[in-house]
């Protein structure tokens, strides 16, 4: 009998120090149906780690590898390296990346109408199913012509139903080796096809499916996700969660809610110019509903309906989403109401929003504290106003209310001719909040943006509540990071809590770098808390900066705790001494398009190998998390403070959570310690990528020295990690002797 093993699918001429124990101990572990997670820095191999030791599973058992990664740069990596083990173990494997839809989509009459994601998604699937009743149609008719183009369908999904030119499409595709997905999308192209369902119809034979965190940690996604792949839920697949410090945020994310001033008022508007027609529509679709029933029982054909050209068409769109009991419980009454809620809402946000002005000017004139741009708001309180406003009789009315109100959005859509209004997410929104009124794991809060913009969000804090039902479920799951704390993480998503949980194992690598190669110091003397952000601090520590910059060939990236301390650098002659020493000097902006972003990482790894270059740039922000500096591109790295967040009303109700759920000496770990080093640790990271990288990392901030937060600093550094005392000159002579 034929046996595989991970030898069978790792590549390279020889293992790297501890890869091959590393590689034998997940497969143990995975085939044991236990959840892994595996700590350690970029140049261990961690995906060459993961795809050896899991595929032999995979083909023993008949599963799927589900790869999730933060972005589309990272899949594509993924799927290189599993074409290298294709081409050079000369073995097949099905396997396919994809995209989110509105990336992926060709329909420009579509995209050009600037929806959100969620108002993209209900759009595209509107259009879909009409595309499907027009096939439908012509297939009865056999006349096989396109639909008139006045009707209103997506002709690339029309196509890709009828199957029209897929040999085109996919001549010279091998399915049974990894598709590289931006020659099939261009080929979709030429052919006007979708090439979000054909790579869709793809994945159901995959072997392995590279995506982003959403296919798997967003509720509604995941369900059409395992639809697609085949599967009922993840008890056949194998997950593997790159860079996994990220799934926590993007569940507490996916799990949040929020609403906005400007959703309000352009509901209000719709509404009140749209009433008259609303109301027709009312007392037409009640006048209809007998027909509607009969016709759903097969009783009748929609022919010998009344009226079968004018308000019944609108209605057979909507019968999938029509809930004919509801609708017979709609009344004037309800709209009424509604708009009435809008307008109190709307008064309760300009109100709020002056008052937290206020505060904030007062809080900028006495030039102490921190103005706080958020306040908490217990969801019992808010609920109780709203039905004592619209004079509603107890919660569970407002509940029954909620749903009935969902029509007014396909009503106003109707007669826009649009698919933009915000009335469906208003009710997601209230609903979420009547459905978690008694959970603590949630907090209601007032949150004013930057642009004095006002918001009400629900906030989830607690990512376990999508993560550990999936996690438990799956056949197995390994996590790959070189910075979380592994028993953060296993707090964090709840992985061995409850004894009935899967098995949950963790693997510590130690670094696979050479002592010589990595310089990593905290300097101790100088920090970034809030009371010495002033002028003669900031230029401290530009001084402190300039010791790097003038003793550091190539690039080097200055990564601060926020915006505020990024531009007090900024306006204290940081870009002055970058030129001093003949380096160019580039800076994150807060909005800032990816493409916008990538054309300036480019020219400054272009210039920072050539005559040098300094990054000035944020933790938790676009450039120190998840790209790549290879070579010289950033050959020092400053941790320019340490990375708290503000202690804002959310944060602290965050940490009040885990105190209660975890008791009191981890609260503060989990809800502000851990997030902080973790954003540190992420930054850090980004000079040293492959084992032959030399490079240098400098915390500047004696807190770093502290217990609190030194013990969270990744294991791999805590190896190379020297003190050095904030001394003139000092700092520029360790780095004139390491290069």
């Amino acid at each position: 009998m034929f046996i595989i093993n991970y030898k069978d699918f790792f590549h390279y001429k020889e293992f790297r120090p501890q890869q091959e124990e590393i590689i034998q101990s997940i497969e143990v572990l995975a085939r044991n149906k236990e959840n892994i997670l595996l700590q350690g820095p970029n140049g261990l191999g961690k995906t060459s780690i993961s795809l050896s030791s899991l595929l032999p599973i995979v083909f023993d058992n008949e599963l799927k590898i589900i790869y999730l990664c933060r972005t589309h740069s990272q899949n594509k990596r993924v799927m290189e390296e599993l074409e290298d083990i294709c081409n050079n173990k000369n073995i097949n494997i099905r396997a396919i990346t994809i995209q989110g839809r509105k990336s992926m989509c060709l329909n420009k009459e579509l995209l050009d109408n600037n929806l959100t994601n969620e108002e993209f998604t209900e759009e595209c699937d509107r259009l879909r199913d009409k595309t499907h009743i027009i096939l439908q149609e012509l297939l009865e008719n056999d006349d096989g012509i396109l639909p008139d183009e006045n009707i209103e369908y997506c002709e690339y999904y029309f196509k890709f139903l009828k199957g029209q030119n897929f040999n085109v499409i996919l001549e010279n595709i091998n399915l049974n080796r990894p598709i590289k997905i931006d020659p099939l999308i261009e080929k979709c192209k030429n052919a006007s096809i979708c090439p979000y369902y054909l790579i869709k119809e793809l994945m159901t034979d995959a072997d392995v499916i590279v995506c982003n965190y959403q296919w798997v940690f967003h509720p509604h996604i995941k369900e059409h996700f395992l639809q697609n792949i085949g599967e009922q839920d993840f008890t056949n697949c194998i997950l593997i969660l790159d860079e996994c410090h990220n799934v926590i945020d993007v569940a507490t994310e996916n799990n949040s809610r929020e609403l906005s001033l400007k959703s309000l008022v352009e509901n209000l508007e719709d509404l009140k110019i749209h009433k008259n027609a609303i109301m027709k529509d009312l007392s037409d679709l009640r006048n209809l509903i007998p027909f509607i029933k009969q016709l759903r029982e097969g009783l009748i054909k929609r022919e010998v309906i009344p009226n079968a050209s004018g308000i019944s068409n609108f209605v057979f769109d909507l019968l999938k989403e029509i809930d004919v009991v509801n609708l017979t419980q709609l009344k004037e009454e309800d709209y009424s109401n509604f708009t009435t809620l809008i307008d109190f809402l709307i008064q309760n946000f300009e109100i709020k929003t002056e008052e937290l002005l206020y505060k904030i000017k007062k809080v900028k004139e006495k030039g102490n504290g921190f103005p706080e741009r958020e306040e908490g708001i217990n969801p019992k309180v808010i609920l109780e106003e709203i039905i004592n406003h619209i004079r509603l009789q107890d919660i569970l009315k407002f509940k029954e209310f909620l749903e009935r109100i969902t029509f007014f959005s396909l009503f106003l859509n109707y007669h826009k001719h649009s698919k933009k209004n915000h009335i469906k997410s208003f009710a997601k929104f209230w609903q979420k909040i009547y459905n978690s009124k008694n959970d603590p794991s949630y907090f209601l809060c007032y949150c004013l943006d930057e642009n004095e913009k006002l918001k009400l969000e629900f906030v989830s804090l607690d990512p376990s509540e999508l993560t550990t039902p999936i996690l438990n479920r799956c056949y197995s799951s390994l996590s790959l990071s070189g910075t979380i704390n592994p028993d953060v993480y296993e707090n964090l998503l709840r992985l061995t809590l409850h004894p009935e949980l899967k098995k949950y194992n963790k693997i510590i690598a130690d670094s696979p770098f050479k002592k010589e190669n990595v310089k990593a110091m905290i300097i101790k003397g100088i920090s970034s808390r809030a009371k010495t952000r002033n002028k003669t601090n900031y230029i401290r520590y530009n001084k402190k900066i300039e010791e790097v910059i003038s003793s550091t060939p190539g690039g080097i990236g200055i990564f601060c705790p926020s915006y505020g301390f990024l531009n007090g650098l900024q306006n204290n002659g940081l870009k002055r001494i970058a030129k001093k020493y003949n380096k160019e000097f580039f800076m994150e902006k807060r909005d800032v398009s990816p493409e916008e972003k990538r054309k300036m990482i480019e020219v400054f790894k272009n210039e920072a190998k050539k005559n040098g270059a300094v990054l000035l740039g944020v933790c938790r922000g676009k450039y120190s998390e998840g790209e790549d500096y290879p070579a010289d591109a950033m050959n020092a790295v400053i941790i320019a403070g340490l990375p708290l967040q503000a202690p804002i009303p959310r944060i602290k109700a965050k940490i009040e959570y885990y105190k209660n759920v975890f008791g009191g000496s981890k609260g503060e770990l989990l809800g502000y310690d851990s997030p902080a080093m973790n954003s540190a640790n992420q930054a850090a990271g980004r000079p040293i990528r492959k084992i032959s990288d030399r490079g240098v990392i400098i915390f500047m901030d004696d807190r770093f020295t502290e217990y609190r937060y030194k013990r969270l600093i990744s294991n791999w550094l805590k190896e190379h990690i020297e003190i050095i005392f904030d001394k003139e000159s000092l700092l520029k002579n360790e780095l004139n002797k390491f290069w």
